[in-house]
Protein backbone atom coordinates (compact mmCIF):
# COMPACT_ATOMS: atom_id res chain seq x y z
CA UNK A 1 0.00 0.00 0.00
CA UNK A 2 1.65 3.48 -0.88
CA UNK A 3 2.29 5.49 2.34
CA UNK A 4 1.72 9.69 2.03
CA UNK A 5 3.54 12.80 3.99
CA UNK A 6 1.64 16.17 4.25
CA UNK A 7 2.74 19.60 4.49
CA UNK A 8 0.55 22.45 5.23
CA UNK A 9 2.17 25.96 4.00
CA UNK A 10 0.76 29.52 4.62
CA UNK A 11 0.13 31.70 2.40
CA UNK A 12 2.77 34.19 3.48
CA UNK A 13 5.72 31.61 3.43
CA UNK A 14 4.81 30.80 -0.36
CA UNK A 15 4.47 34.64 -1.63
CA UNK A 16 7.47 35.37 0.04
CA UNK A 17 8.29 39.25 -0.65
CA UNK A 18 6.93 40.23 -4.12
CA UNK A 19 4.20 39.45 -6.48
CA UNK A 20 4.93 36.11 -8.77
CA UNK A 21 6.35 34.05 -5.78
CA UNK A 22 3.44 32.15 -5.26
CA UNK A 23 3.49 30.59 -9.10
CA UNK A 24 7.24 30.47 -8.28
CA UNK A 25 7.10 28.31 -4.99
CA UNK A 26 4.06 25.50 -5.96
CA UNK A 27 6.37 24.72 -9.09
CA UNK A 28 8.67 24.29 -6.99
CA UNK A 29 6.74 21.90 -4.63
CA UNK A 30 5.13 20.33 -7.82
CA UNK A 31 8.79 19.44 -9.22
CA UNK A 32 9.80 18.10 -5.66
CA UNK A 33 6.90 16.10 -6.04
CA UNK A 34 4.39 17.86 -3.76
CA UNK A 35 0.48 18.18 -5.31
CA UNK A 36 -1.99 20.51 -3.52
CA UNK A 37 -4.65 18.69 -2.40
CA UNK A 38 -6.69 21.92 -0.43
CA UNK A 39 -6.39 25.77 -0.28
CA UNK A 40 -7.93 26.35 3.17
CA UNK A 41 -9.11 29.66 4.42
CA UNK A 42 -8.95 30.24 8.20
CA UNK A 43 -9.66 33.86 9.71
CA UNK A 44 -6.88 34.47 11.94
CA UNK A 45 -4.52 32.08 9.94
CA UNK A 46 -5.39 33.56 6.18
CA UNK A 47 -4.91 31.41 3.22
CA UNK A 48 -3.31 27.48 3.74
CA UNK A 49 -2.36 25.13 0.80
CA UNK A 50 -2.64 21.33 1.80
CA UNK A 51 0.17 19.32 -0.22
CA UNK A 52 0.87 15.51 0.09
CA UNK A 53 3.18 13.17 -2.04
CA UNK A 54 4.36 9.30 -1.76
CA UNK A 55 7.00 8.25 0.90
CA UNK A 56 9.94 7.99 0.04
CA UNK A 57 11.06 6.29 3.03
CA UNK A 58 8.59 3.85 4.44
CA UNK A 59 10.27 2.83 7.36
CA UNK A 60 9.62 6.21 8.80
CA UNK A 61 6.63 7.34 10.69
Amino acid sequence: MDKFEYKIIKESVLTGQGNGQIDRALNYLGDEGWELILIRFGKESGYEYYFKRKKINTNKV
